[in-house]
């Protein structure tokens, strides 16, 4: 768009481009964030379904007039070589105008995958696993799926969310990779912190994320039990918190792993403690003044909880192994 917002005629075909690698209109196109370069040349990312329910993802660069580059990768197009279910949604460009791309892989389970390019679209295989890094996994029943991505203090920032496949309810995510695509193992629980939403809206999808003056600001979806919605903006301070060494100063569980039973331990006065499943549904609550509390397990499915208690009016959450 010109800068009052009229279409700009003179980009591609009277203001639009249209890939010709797409022509069939039974073909689902899906297009995520748009990266543009300091040449004002722009990365577009996405996927495609197609009528045999195959989903591949793809990645085309376009000059700044609005044609093709076909410099870039293949005829100006990437398309990674996987069988079955792989999308992308967004990424972030490095100093070097590389390119991090980010969505979700079946690979057998649904989890978050995150990509590299070179600036003339080769994979980076010096990247990860050959080019691919692998996020967080929420097992075989959730889907994980990275939206958005920005590159800060050496580090890349992953933000999307875990869909639970039996009911569709969801839970945000951020993830932390180092800058090979190895996981920042200090951050979190292995490199990733679950993002949850409102008492009144405790689902959360998190799409896009931006950084200023060491703050991060997101954008997203609020869900309700019943899947109603509400549109969010939310800032984000204190990233870097080691969030493991944090919770071992508000309160104690034991056993870990448990079967039947927790015990929750605090020197301080706890107000208020619920347990989540990992793709955010609050199963257990209790709301009283302790500094102990008793919560039996033995109808908890085997997994991984997230326990939430409120201490001195601030939240503080701890993983649990239920066997």
């Amino acid at each position: 768009f010109n800068p009052d917002g009229s279409v700009d005629t003179d980009f591609g075909e009277n203001g639009l481009y249209l890939n010709p690698e797409i022509p069939n209109q039974n073909e689902q196109r899906n297009t995520g964030k748009t990266l543009v370069n300091t040449d004002n040349s722009i990365i577009i990312s996405g996927y495609v379904s197609y009528e045999d329910n195959t989903i591949g993802p793809l990645t085309v660069k376009i000059k700044p007039d609005g044609t093709i580059d076909e410099t870039f990768a293949e005829d100006g197009m990437f398309r990674p070589n996987f069988d079955g279910y792989f999308d992308l949604w967004g990424g972030a460009l490095m100093v070097d105008n590389s390119i991090v791309l980010c969505g979700s892989i079946d690979n057998p389970e649904f989890i978050g995958m995150v990509t590299k390019l070179s600036a003339d679209g080769e994979l980076d295989t010096s990247f990860g696993n050959n080019g691919y890094a692998e996020g967080f996994n929420g097992g075989q029943d959730s889907i994980v799926t990275y939206y958005d991505a920005i590159v800060n203090n050496n580090e890349i920032i992953l933000i999307g969310d875990i869909m639970e496949l039996i009911n569709f309810s969801r839970i945000g995510i951020i993830t932390k990779l180092n800058l090979d695509g190895s996981v920042v193992d200090n951050y979190g629980e292995n490199g990733s912190m679950l993002l949850s939403g409102t008492e009144e809206y405790p689902g959360l999808r998190a799409f896009a994320i931006t950084e200023k003056d060491d703050a991060y600001y997101c954008t997203g979806t609020l869900l309700d039990d019943s899947n109603n919605k509400q549109g969010t903006i939310f800032k984000m301070i204190n990233l870097d918190t080691d969030v493991n060494s944090y919770n071992k100063i508000d309160f104690a569980i034991y056993p870990n792993p448990a079967s039947e039973y927790i015990h929750i331990n605090s020197e301080n006065l706890i107000e208020q403690v619920s347990v989540y499943n990992m793709v955010g549904q609050k199963i257990h609550g209790e709301t009283r003044i302790a500094n102990k509390y008793k919560i039996n397990t033995f109808q908890f499915k085997k997994g991984v909880y997230l326990v939430k208690a409120k201490i001195n009016g601030n939240y503080t959450s701890k993983k649990i192994l239920i066997e």
